[in-house]
C-alpha cells in the first residue's frame, strides 16, 4: 500500500513535493533538485530558495535565477543569499539586495552589510552590525567588536561579551587577550572557555599566557594547538623544549619552519648550528632568507647572519 506522502506528491501537493526534496538531498541530488523544481513550478518559495542553494556550487547562474525568483515573492532569505552569491561580482547589486532583506528584518543581511561595509564605510557598517546585534546576532557582536577595539575599546569588551556569552569562541578568545594584561585569572577562563570550543587561538594564547605560572598547563595546550596546525604553538614548543628534550624541540621547529614559520626557521638554524649540524642549518637559513622581503627586519637581519655565519 502506498504511503500517504506518495499520494499527497502524486496529487500535487506542493508541500510534500518539498518535503521528498529535502529528504533527498542528501543521497539523490538529482532527483532532490527534480522535486525542487517541481514544487517551484507550482509557486513554493521555499523549494525556489532550496534550488538556490542547491546549485550555487555547480550552477550559479541557475542559482541566482531561482533565488530572484523567490526574491519577487518575497523571500527575505533568498534576498540575503543573492547579496552573498553577488558580493564578489557586484558589489552595488549586493548591498541593494542585503539592504531590501535587512529592511525587511533579515539579521543575516543587517550582518552581511555590515561585512560588505567594513572597509568602505565603517560607519555605517557599525550601524548595520548594531543592528543585528540588537535582534541577537552573536556574529554582529563579535565584529561590532573587532570594528570597535581601537576607538572604543570599552564598547568593543561590552560587544564580545555579548557574544561570548551565546557561545562565540572568536569573542571569547578576544576578551582574554584584552584581558591578559589586568586580570590573567579572567583572561584564563575566557582562553579556556574558547579552547574547550576548539579556538585554536585561543589554546596558543593560552599556552603564553601559562609559560611562567605553569609550563605544564603551558606545554599542554601548546599541543594541542599544534596538533591543530598552529605554526606559532609548534615554534613554542620547540622554544620550551630545547634544553630539556632537544629531540623533540627539533622536531616540532621542523614541522613549524616545514609549515612556513620565519620565526621557526631561524630558531631550527640556531639549534642545528649547536648540533653541528651545519648542512641542514645552512639550508633553513637560506630558506628563512627567501621567504622574507626586503625591510621585515630584525629576523632578516638575523638569516642573513646565519647564512654567511658558514663562511
Amino acid at each position: 500500500m502506498r504511503g500517504r506522502s506518495e499520494q499527497a506528491v502524486d496529487l500535487g501537493d506542493t508541500g510534500a513535493i518539498f518535503n521528498l526534496g529535502v529528504l533527498l538531498v542528501g543521497s539523490d541530488p538529482g532527483e532532490a533538485r527534480r522535486r525542487f523544481e517541481q514544487a517551484a513550478s507550482l509557486g513554493d518559495t521555499d523549494a525556489m530558495f532550496n534550488l538556490g542553494v542547491l546549485l550555487v556550487g555547480s550552477d550559479p547562474g541557475e542559482a541566482r535565477r531561482r533565488f530572484e525568483q523567490a526574491v519577487d515573492l518575497g523571500d527575505t532569505g533568498a534576498m540575503n543569499n543573492l547579496g552573498v552569491l553577488l558580493a564578489g561580482s557586484d558589489p552595488g547589486e549586493a548591498r541593494r539586495r542585503f539592504e531590501q532583506a535587512a529592511d525587511l528584518g533579515d539579521t543575516g543581511a543587517m550582518f552581511n552589510l555590515g561585512v560588505l561595509l567594513a572597509g568602505s564605510d565603517p560607519g555605517e557598517a557599525r550601524e548595520r552590525y548594531e543592528q543585528a546585534a540588537d535582534l541577537g546576532h552573536a556574529r554582529a557582536m563579535f565584529n561590532l567588536g573587532v570594528l570597535l577595539a581601537s576607538s572604543d575599546p570599552d564598547e568593543a569588551r561590552e560587544r564580545y561579551e555579548q557574544a561570548a556569552d551565546l557561545g562565540h569562541s572568536g569573542a571569547m578568545n578576544n576578551l582574554g587577550a584584552i584581558l591578559a594584561g589586568s586580570d590573567p585569572g579572567e583572561a584564563r577562563r575566557r582562553y579556556e572557555h574558547a579552547a574547550d570550543l576548539g579556538h585554536i587561538g585561543a589554546m596558543f594564547n593560552l599556552g603564553v599566557l601559562l609559560e611562567g605560572s605553569d609550563p605544564g598547563g603551558a606545554r599542554r595546550r601548546y599541543e594541542q594547538a599544534a596538533d591543530l596546525g598552529h605554526t606559532g604553538a609548534m615554534t613554542n614548543l620547540g622554544a620550551m623544549l630545547e634544553d630539556s628534550d632537544r629531540e623533540k624541540a627539533l622536531d616540532w621547529y621542523t614541522k613549524a619552519a616545514a609549515a612556513g614559520s620565519p620565526v621557526a626557521m631561524n630558531n631550527l638554524a640556531e639549534l642545528l648550528i649547536k648540533e653541528g649540524d651545519l648542512a641542514a642549518a645552512r639550508s633553513w637559513a637560506e630558506s628563512l632568507a627567501n621567504c622574507l622581503t626586503p625591510g621585515e627586519g630584525i629576523e632578516e637581519l638575523i638569516a642573513e647572519q646565519l647564512r654567511t655565519s658558514f663562511t
